[in-house]
């Protein structure tokens, strides 16, 4: 999940919160993923310049523990005056937001315009998390599934236990 932002005084910091020391007006790039190696598995960050793909932080982790990780953008597929504007119609994966499906491209607004799915109307982000315990329970090995947002379930027959986070953010700098 990448976010793209353009660095402020009061928001000069990388993805870790640390402070950046980015000129003001600076356009930065706040990548993150879900990293594994054989001690387990981990969320993990890096800032970058994102006029010339420029690292300015190593990468850094977040988390351990963290599986998955899964977004889905809320879109505003009719422009109103006002606020209104920024009500979400629905909320769609990445690439349906680069390809949109022609169920929603075929939404007449009531205006009168045909609807819109594109970047510049997103107005919120649901994120989820699957995480992880760090050993095993006592118990015997069980089948369990774990679905993030709109993605296909996770299974496990395993005895980890496991946990999903997820939560709904508005966009910021309107």
């Amino acid at each position: 999940m990448a976010i793209r932002r353009t660095v402020t005084t009061a928001d000069n910091l990388d993805c870790t919160g640390a402070a950046l020391g980015a000129a003001d007006g600076t356009e930065v790039t706040d990548v993150f993923w879900v990293a594994s190696d054989d001690d387990g598995t981990y969320l993990q960050c890096q800032t970058w310049r994102s006029a010339d793909a420029t690292a300015l932080i190593t990468a850094q982790t977040l988390a351990s523990g963290v599986e998955a990780l899964q977004a889905l953008y809320g879109v505003s597929l009719c422009e109103t005056s006002g606020t209104s504007r920024r009500n979400v119609s629905a909320y769609l994966a990445a690439d349906e937001i680069d390809s949109p499906p022609a169920a929603f491209t075929a939404v007449t607004c009531s205006d009168g315009t045909a609807a819109m799915v594109e970047w510049s109307r997103v107005y919120a982000v649901k994120v989820a998390l699957l995480t992880r315990a760090p050993s095993a329970t006592m118990g015997a090995a069980e089948s369990r599934g774990y679905t993030l947002l709109d993605a296909a379930p996770y299974r496990f027959d395993d005895q980890y236990t496991r946990q999903v986070f997820s939560s709904t953010v508005a966009r910021a700098n309107f």
